[in-house]
């Protein structure tokens, strides 16, 4: 949260536009972008709630019940471990992805459709997509190249031509 505050006090200075910040992260990072987006501000309760105009997830995991919470930073905290059953809030839309091949981490397609049955149950705008031809490590491999469904949906949502 604090990053964020951070990112729309300077994104001007950068070319941005504090009107139009979207969220993106792969893997781990998917995990930390939705749960700053779907939660309440603390650290920073005077960020806007429509702060994060969109929010895409690439391969993250979302639920970790079954994790050794030893392992898994259980004393932070706003820490959950299962953010599918904590969602306080959605964005505008949400862009949820998962590959054909997760075979490193076998739990992500069920994470994804349980993260996005979660958003819509909460009255958000969701869809789910999965980037063919990709495994964990390249799922966001369409943001690269330019092309394919993932990256339409995401230049769709971002409103750009």
């Amino acid at each position: 949260e604090l990053g964020l505050r951070w990112l729309r006090e300077h994104i001007g200075e950068h070319g941005g536009d504090p009107a139009r910040i979207y969220l993106s992260g792969t893997s781990a990072g998917a995990s930390l972008a939705a749960a700053v987006t779907l939660r309440q501000w603390v650290a920073e309760p005077g960020l806007p709630e429509d702060l994060v105009k969109g929010l895409v997830l690439f391969s993250g995991r979302y639920d970790r019940t079954n994790e050794d919470r030893e392992n898994d930073r259980a004393a932070a905290t706003r820490y959950v471990q299962n953010l599918t059953s904590e969602i306080e809030r959605t964005p505008p839309h949400t862009i949820v992805v998962n590959t054909d091949d997760e075979s490193a981490f076998p739990d992500v397609p069920e994470n994804a459709g349980r993260i996005t049955a979660a958003i819509q149950a909460r009255g958000g705008s969701v869809e789910r997509l999965v980037q063919p031809q990709a495994d964990h490590f390249s799922s966001s491999r369409s943001l690269a190249e330019g092309n394919g469904a993932v990256f339409e949906a995401i230049r769709k949502m971002m409103q750009l031509s």
